[in-house]
């Protein structure tokens, strides 16, 4: 019983012991040699389950390494059902538990990657982006928002980004506005108002507070108040200046110089006002002159036509101050500058 007992507690070589001292007290006795052959094959059978648990140990560590966590559950079942008296198998339940949940802690191998793809993009966009290359920080910044749109980082360089895209835009805008600013002026100082109108407009359009651009639209709109008000001067000294020469060829001076003096008030620098003085005055030195031909009371050019040519020809801007004769020739310049 000695040696069986020491078998069960898997201490064969004590069940030896026990069984030789037996052999040496009743070496004859069958129950001895019985005893040992069973011990024998309890030792084994022992040494299979032992090789077995060892097997079934090492595929459940090879699948936790390939994180097969279901391979590794079903080994440590399937041994406790074909060994249940196996003290280890508790142990082992342990460790597959632990790696699982390890494991599920763990960011897998293709966040891994997705990790290390998005911060080589977010590399790209931050470099491009120092670089004042916008186009080129675009696309590698959505890469990064299709792998990751909720990450810190990424959020984080998209502000960034848009942040110095509205920057640029508002630098774009302003450079732009600048050379429409100078277009419209230019065109303002050519009394060229539609082309300033124009260029203004499109200022306008990107930023219609801009200090630049609210002093050009004042400025514009001025000149264009004064261009009107010039057109309806020179409308009105035109109709005039009609009236002052249909007065003058019809021989009605007074009247003439009524709507003459009108027209210069209007416009007193105008060359067209300052020639419808000359002809009138040419107008009425002619008729003066004619007169007095008539009348057998012009004997030179020192009496009746002489003040009236001298004035003809100061009026022109002309240095003659006495004209010695009125002959064919003083006459015919007379008439070729009065209207019809």
């Amino acid at each position: 019983p000695l040696s069986r007992q020491a078998g069960d507690n898997d201490d064969y070589n004590g069940a030896d012991k026990f069984l030789d001292e037996a052999a040496k007290l009743y070496p004859n006795l069958p129950e001895i040699a019985v005893t040992r052959s069973d011990i024998e094959r309890q030792q084994a059978a022992r040494r299979r389950q032992e090789k077995d648990i060892g097997d079934i140990t090492a595929s459940v560590d090879a699948a936790l390494k390939r994180d097969r966590f279901g391979d590794a559950e079903q080994l440590v079942q399937s041994g406790a059902k074909r060994y249940p008296n196996y003290k280890g198998w508790g142990e082992l339940e342990k460790r597959v538990a632990d790696a699982k949940k390890a494991a599920d802690n763990k960011p897998d191998r293709q966040d891994q990657q997705n990790a290390a793809k998005i911060r080589d993009l977010l590399g790209a966009v931050k470099q491009a982006i120092a670089q004042g290359k916008l186009n080129e920080a675009e696309a590698p910044l959505k890469q990064a928002e299709q792998l990751a749109p909720n990450a810190p980082d990424v959020r984080a360089a998209r502000a960034d980004f848009d942040k110095q895209k509205a920057a640029a835009a508002d630098k774009a805008n302003a450079d732009r506005i600048v050379v429409l600013i100078g277009q419209a002026r230019a065109a303002m100082a050519k009394n060229d108002l539609a082309a300033a109108e124009t260029a203004l407009v499109a200022a306008e359009k990107l930023d219609a507070k801009a200090p630049a651009v609210v002093a050009t639209r004042v400025d514009l709109d001025k000149a264009k108040k004064n261009a009107g008000d010039q057109q309806a001067s020179g409308e009105k000294v035109r109709a005039l200046l009609a009236a002052t020469r249909r007065d003058a060829a019809a021989g009605k001076f007074a009247e003439a110089e009524v709507s003459l003096k009108q027209a210069e008030q209007l416009q007193p620098n105008s060359a067209e006002v300052k020639n419808a003085r000359v002809e009138v005055l040419s107008a009425f030195g002619l008729d003066r002159i004619v007169r007095q031909a008539r009348r057998r009371r012009i004997g030179g050019a020192d009496k009746g036509g002489d003040a009236a040519c001298r004035d003809i020809f100061q009026g022109r801007g002309g240095k003659v101050t006495r004209v010695p004769r009125v002959d064919r020739g003083v006459f015919i310049a007379i008439v070729s500058r009065v209207d019809p």
